[in-house]
């Protein structure tokens, strides 16, 4: 058995949500996801236009509604900073309206609620939900029997680590993840 853990932490806000959308969290089958994507723009160049033999290796890796995966997926979160922004601003122009960086609050504009406040008439900046904040500490670990499957999922997911990110914004910076341990182990 093959087996790889990550120990990672979030650099950038990671905005992941599942079904009780007022609270964040980070599932295995959401990692599974962009790891698959990811698998798919590294494979794609290998297999070309054989769309069948890419289904197929991406099938054995990740698994479908006919076979299951040969990779196993886990993610846990190890430490978790909740994110949730509240406050006021006195107008418009009063510089404490920005929240991370007037760039950056463009980027994540849809996460961020501001409205002037019709019985105070300040300005009222929130989030729209909870968040994991920057330091929030995640685990993932692969795990297979097949070298070859492993390898290629292993491969998958350094991609999303080192190129994408996690969540929605990710292509806007958001859910930047940094590995701060790999362990891996031949059980």
């Amino acid at each position: 058995m093959y087996e790889a853990i990550f120990d990672l932490e979030a650099i950038t806000p990671l905005f992941m949500r599942g079904a009780d959308a007022r609270s964040p969290e980070f599932s295995s089958a959401s990692v599974k996801g962009v790891m698959r994507w990811w698998f798919r723009a590294l494979a794609g160049g290998y297999f070309g236009n054989n769309i069948e033999a890419l289904k197929e290796v991406e099938e054995k890796i990740f698994g479908s509604t006919r076979n299951k995966s040969r990779v196993f997926v886990r993610a846990e979160v190890e430490d978790v900073k909740k994110g949730n922004i509240y406050r006021q601003a006195s107008s418009w122009a009063d510089k404490t309206i920005i929240v991370w960086s007037e760039y950056v609050d463009y980027f994540f504009f849809s996460v961020l609620d501001k409205r002037r406040n019709r019985k105070t008439k300040k300005i009222d900046i929130k989030t729209r939900f909870e968040y994991f904040d920057v330091g929030s500490k995640f685990s993932i670990s692969l795990s297979s029997t097949d070298e070859r499957y492993f390898r290629l999922a292993e491969a998958s997911l350094w991609m999303t680590i080192n190129l994408g990110g996690f969540g929605f914004r990710a292509r806007r910076g958001a859910g930047s993840l940094k590995v701060q341990m790999l362990r891996e182990m031949l059980l």
